[in-house]
């Protein structure tokens, strides 16, 4: 089970929530399905915006659950990443809207970047962003914690976008 999610600009947000089949394009580079009025041959321009390498995390999310048990055997709280009340589970499983694009496990969900900026504060109220090599922070590779992706979309002005 892996989880993926992508940065995304606002102006971009807009499309996918009327095209969710966009969303084949911003995960998997797979645009030879997508056709209309908000794609030119195949090519939508704010899809070419997007960095790979900046814009798009993805860890397992058996792994990340596990960390969620141990931390919470340690520090307290709730373990339970698909409870719907932790910043864990909002971050993971959205925090309500859900669109019309199924992942392996699920319909994809959508962050609006007020609610990626709830998110981040409230991932790192939880203990998920870290920067002391020390701390929680060190079981993830930087190109892997969860807390520094949405602290990074806040400050870019994003919307999340992503699934299981």
């Amino acid at each position: 089970m892996w989880l993926i999610l992508s940065k995304i600009s606002p102006d971009l947000l807009v499309d996918v929530r009327a095209r969710p089949d966009l969303l084949a394009a911003v995960f998997f580079g797979d645009d030879s399905e997508l056709d209309g009025p908000a794609v030119d041959g195949g090519d939508h321009p704010l899809l070419a915006k997007l960095d790979p390498d900046d814009d798009i995390f993805g860890t397992d999310y058996r792994t990340l659950c596990a960390v969620a048990e141990a931390y919470a055997a340690v520090a307290g709280g709730s373990a339970d990443v698909e409870d719907g009340e932790s910043w864990l589970s909002k971050a993971t499983h959205g925090a309500g809207e859900l669109l019309d694009y199924e992942f392996c496990y699920g319909a994809a969900f959508v962050l609006d970047p007020v609610e990626v900026s709830a998110v981040a504060a409230g991932l790192a109220a939880e203990g998920w962003v870290e920067d002391d090599e020390d701390t929680l922070g060190a079981a993830f590779d930087d190109d892997e914690n969860l807390g520094r992706f949405y602290a990074a979309a806040t400050r870019e002005g994003k919307a999340v976008v992503g699934g299981i």
